[in-house]
């Protein structure tokens, strides 16, 4: 797991996330987290779930084990 602090852009941060082979990805921005809520993008599948904070690592974890 890696937390981006350098402040790049979100387009950097997919792009490092690609280069690192990452399957998923969590976002959580300002606008997520005030909403207690984080995106989880599946960086293959391209597809993206919204999830509440509370059920995000169930939903992480269960995502990394369906693989």
């Amino acid at each position: 797991a890696d937390c981006d602090l350098l402040g790049r852009s979100m387009k950097a941060q997919m792009r490092e996330a690609n280069r690192r082979n990452a399957r998923h990805v969590v976002i959580a921005g300002d606008n997520e987290l005030a909403a207690g809520m984080a995106q989880v993008k599946d960086m293959q599948g391209h597809d993206q779930q919204q999830v509440a904070l509370p059920d995000l690592l169930r939903v992480v974890m269960e995502k990394q084990g369906g693989e």
